[in-house]
């Protein structure tokens, strides 16, 4: 059919999440810039797929807009919570 489908269920929601950006203040700059740059891809692939889904192309460039605004700042100031809160 050439769309994009989101698949969701409820159930398929994780019961709790831990999204703590202090977690991550400690990571090496490598694996900082590494993670963002997978982020990086994933909005760029859920953006560019065949298709059209309007929430999805929304959330993909969300994801971007925070990654151009945050990736830098991470990496030049690791305990920045609010940029890798924003991560």
């Amino acid at each position: 059919r050439r769309s994009k489908r989101l698949i969701f269920h409820p159930k398929m929601m994780p019961g709790r999440v831990i999204a703590d950006p202090e977690l991550t203040a400690g990571m090496p700059e490598k694996l900082t810039v590494y993670t963002g740059f997978d982020a990086l891809a994933h909005c760029l692939e859920a953006f560019c797929a065949p298709g059209f889904h309007p929430m999805a192309d929304g959330i993909a460039l969300e994801g971007l807009a925070l990654i151009r605004d945050n990736l830098r700042k991470v990496v030049a100031e690791p305990r920045d919570l609010e940029a890798r809160g924003a991560m």
